[in-house]
C-alpha cells in the first residue's frame, strides 16, 4: 500500500440512505448512500491532479473490497487537470454502495477511502484497483456506513475547546 501522505486531506460524509441502486439491480444484494468526499488542501500553495471529467470515481479507492462508487455513466470523459487552491476544498457528491460476498448486512461496515494521485496516461490503460495502490494515495479516516440524514454533526472553531 502507498504511502499516506498529508498534502490533501480526505473527509467523507455519510448523507443518507438510497435506494435508487434497488431499482435497478434488484437482484443484487446491494446497499447504497449519497455520500460528500472533500478533498482539502492542507499546503500553501496550489495542489494539481489528474482525474476524469465524469468518471472521477476511478480516483478513489476503498480498504475493503465490498465498497464501490456508482458511476451513472456520461457523454464524455477524458482526463483532466483538478487544481486545489491553498486551503482550498472540493467537494465529489457520488453513490456509495456496498455489494458483495464480503458485505456483512448485520453490522454495517466501516471503511477509508482514498484519493489516488494518478497520472492521466493511468487513465487510458485497463488497470485494477491493485495498480492504483502503487500510487501516493490520501486517505480519509475510518467512517462507519450510517446515514447521517436525521443527525447534526457539530463543527469545532480552530483554536477553540
Amino acid at each position: 500500500m502507498a504511502t499516506t501522505l498529508r498534502i490533501i486531506t480526505v473527509n467523507v460524509d455519510i448523507v443518507a440512505s438510497s435506494k435508487s441502486l434497488e431499482s435497478q439491480y434488484s437482484k443484487a444484494e446491494n446497499e447504497s448512500f449519497f455520500i460528500v468526499i472533500t478533498l482539502e488542501n492542507t499546503q500553501d500553495t496550489t495542489v494539481h491532479f489528474t482525474t476524469m471529467t465524469c468518471s472521477w470515481e476511478d480516483s478513489f479507492v476503498f480498504n475493503n473490497d465490498s465498497m464501490y462508487l456508482y458511476y451513472p455513466g456520461c457523454d464524455s470523459n477524458y482526463p483532466t487537470s483538478l487544481d486545489i487552491i491553498p486551503h482550498g476544498k472540493v467537494k465529489f457528491f457520488a453513490e456509495l454502495a456496498g455489494i458483495g460476498k464480503n458485505y456483512d448486512w448485520q453490522n454495517p461496515p466501516s471503511f477509508k477511502i482514498g484519493f489516488a494521485d494518478l497520472p492521466s496516461k493511468f487513465f487510458w490503460e485497463n488497470h485494477s484497483r491493485r495498480d492504483k495502490m502503487k500510487y501516493p494515495i490520501f486517505w480519509s479516516d475510518n467512517t462507519n456506513l450510517i446515514s447521517s440524514l436525521y443527525d447534526y454533526k457539530e463543527e469545532k472553531i480552530p483554536g477553540s475547546k
